[in-house]
């Protein structure tokens, strides 16, 4: 199924679950950066996985912290602009990468198993320093 194929299927409602992986995650994030402000896109990406994924009873699915954090992080690296989905995946791999290392090398485990963070964007930590208040 080609891009715009998969995009239309998960719009309409047609899409399964098993066609939904994480490439496709980031294809929609990029596709709605690509049309909307980062606000707008977030707040849009976010719903609609929301919507997707209540629709085949799978609402615990929906991570805030992770989809939003993706979602920065494809910003960031789109504000370029003027690239392909193929050519933005081709210059950042790490962001396909199985286990979301891109995301995790972010967060500690701890957070990201919270249901805070499930629930709610959590910003990352810098560790703290020694002597820092």
């Amino acid at each position: 199924m080609d891009d715009q194929r998969l995009l239309d299927a998960f719009h309409d409602g047609s899409l399964g679950l098993a066609d939904f992986g994480h490439r496709e995650h980031v294809l929609l994030a990029w596709t709605y950066l690509q049309r909307e402000s980062f606000g707008l896109a977030g707040e849009r990406f976010c719903t609609s996985l929301r919507r997707f994924a209540e629709a085949r009873g799978k609402a615990g699915l929906f991570h805030a912290t992770i989809s939003w954090a993706y979602l920065t992080l494809i910003h960031e690296r789109t504000a370029e602009g003027g690239q392909t989905f193929a050519a933005f995946v081709a210059a950042n791999p790490d962001l396909l990468e199985r286990g979301g290392a891109a995301v995790r090398s972010l967060y500690d485990e701890e957070t990201l198993a919270s249901e805070r963070a499930r629930r709610v964007f959590i910003l990352p930590r810098q560790p703290r320093r020694q002597g820092s208040v």
